[in-house]
């Protein structure tokens, strides 16, 4: 090897080893990567001192006594924090006012106070494929209008406090992938925080409950799995406005989606939510406006299916299959003005639905197979049981929309022994007491086409059909 070469090896080993020769507390302001541990920082670790650099740990560690920053940004952008192992310090990455293109990827974070924490306008970074666990308070926080940061599978978990928490006007973030697990209070956590999408993530054996919002409007949280959380899988509390929770799994938690405190007009959709041992899978608490629609609510075995209770009005119910609870659906103390239309409710154990201390709801188009289908109590005014006679499919594909189908699981339920004559309702009215009659319960009825004429059969091949109306 010519000497002009071996000059020139020396010379990258000797500014390769020079990068990489830091000390805790240093200030990098170029490309570093580790080439051992840095232990016992009283201080902070490292600081990152200007824009587009990489710091690389290369797996070594970066260890602190309980105090300061493990790596710090402050104003800074397109920085990457990678391969880092990061304890013992009071947050272990920090970013305050650190935007475009900053990311922090494949790092261990443990044994901190808090993880890592972006503060103050913190914006377009990512935090990806990072383990996060074993701190003392938070694993991840996003707080003060931190905003337009994407987090992505990461591990969250076993942190003392929340796993991931947005506060003080965090909005548009993408919160994708993640196990957020097994945290000592709530795993995803949003305070005044809006415009956020929780997406695939797992939300799983949370001390509290496995997503909570409080005063955060405008969030979607859709495909999540949520299950096995102490208090409660989903929580809309306290002035939520339009959010979306969309496509969860939500399971043996306490109550499976909570809404309440005058959260209004958000859409709870298309969930399955089973076997929560607490008062009920959906619970609407003193909350106006909101929508229930096709969920699978089953097996929820020591409450209600859908509650809502008291003093929550204007509550859509629609297109569920509410099954083997104890109590199908549930309308409480001034709950008036609530809709309830095209759901299945069979097999629940006590009532399929159940109406007291309140009036001024319509409950028509729905299809109920329970022992006992309808139970009223308390003091309780009139409730609408049926729509006048409107065209239209109706839950047993009859052909006109009226009242409420009501079967009974030895098939001797009253639509099923009732006399009609052919138009798809029954003759005589169904009286639940005297403020509560559906005057068309409807029968099984289809209408067929016949040599240019019409015909009536009472077999529905199709199955149950659902009319929108």
């Amino acid at each position: 090897m010519n000497v002009k070469l071996l000059t020139l090896l020396a010379l990258s080993i000797f500014l390769i080893n020079f990068v990489s020769a830091v000390s805790c507390g240093d200030t990098i302001t170029t490309d570093t990567t580790l080439t051992g541990d840095m232990l016992g920082c009283a201080g902070d670790g490292l600081i990152i001192g200007t824009n587009d650099i990489v710091l690389d740990c290369d797996g070594y560690s970066i260890v602190g006594v309980g105090a300061s920053n493990g790596i710090t940004l402050t104003g800074i952008t397109n920085v990457t924090i990678e391969n880092c192992v990061v304890n013992g310090f009071n947050l272990g990455i920090y970013f305050v006012s650190s935007d475009a293109s900053n990311t922090i990827t494949n790092n261990i974070i443990s044994f901190n106070n808090y993880g890592i924490y972006l503060d103050f306008t913190s914006t377009n970074n990512t935090i990806s494929n990072n383990i996060v666990v074993l701190n003392a308070q938070d694993g991840i926080d996003i707080f003060v209008y931190s905003s337009y940061n994407n987090i992505i599978n990461n591990t969250v978990s076993s942190n003392g406090a929340y796993g991931l928490f947005l506060s003080d006007n965090a909005f548009n973030n993408n919160i994708i992938n993640n196990n957020i697990s097994s945290n000592g209070d709530v795993g995803i956590f949003l305070s005044v925080s809006d415009n956020n999408l929780l997406e695939n993530n797992i939300a799983n054996l949370n001390n509290n409950y496995g997503i909570f919002f409080t005063q955060s409007n405008n969030n979607t949280v859709n495909d999540n799995v949520v299950n096995s959380n102490i208090n409660g899988g989903v929580r809309l509390n306290d002035y939520c406005l339009n959010n979306i929770i969309n496509h969860n799994i939500v399971n043996s938690n306490y109550i499976g989606i909570g809404v309440v405190d005058y959260s209004i007009n958000n859409i709870i959709s298309n969930n399955i939510v089973n076997s929560n041992t607490g008062d009920a899978g959906i619970w609407i608490y003193n909350a106006n406006s909101n929508t229930i629609i096709d969920n699978t609510v089953e097996l929820n075995s020591a409450g209600i299916g859908i509650y809502a209770f008291p003093d929550s009005s204007g509550i859509i119910i629609v297109r569920n299959n509410v099954k083997y609870n104890n109590i199908g659906i549930s309308l409480g103390s001034g709950s008036v003005g609530d809709d309830v239309h095209n759901n299945k409710v069979t097999s629940n154990s006590i009532y399929g639905i159940y109406v007291a201390d309140t009036y001024g709801n319509t409950l028509y188009n729905n299809f109920l197979n329970n022992t006992n289908n309808v139970g009223v109590g308390g003091t309780i005014g009139a409730n609408t049981w049926n729509i006048v006679q409107t065209l239209g499919t109706n839950i047993v594909n009859g052909h006109f929309l009226g009242g409420n189908f009501y079967a009974d699981p030895t098939g001797t339920g009253f639509s099923e022994t009732c006399v009609s004559n052919s138009d798809g309702f029954c003759d005589t009215a169904y009286a639940m007491d005297v403020n509560n009659i559906d005057t068309l319960p409807l029968v099984f009825q289809s209408l067929i086409f016949s040599g240019g004429g019409f015909g009536y059969n009472t077999n529905l091949s199709g199955g149950f059909g659902y009319n929108s109306a």
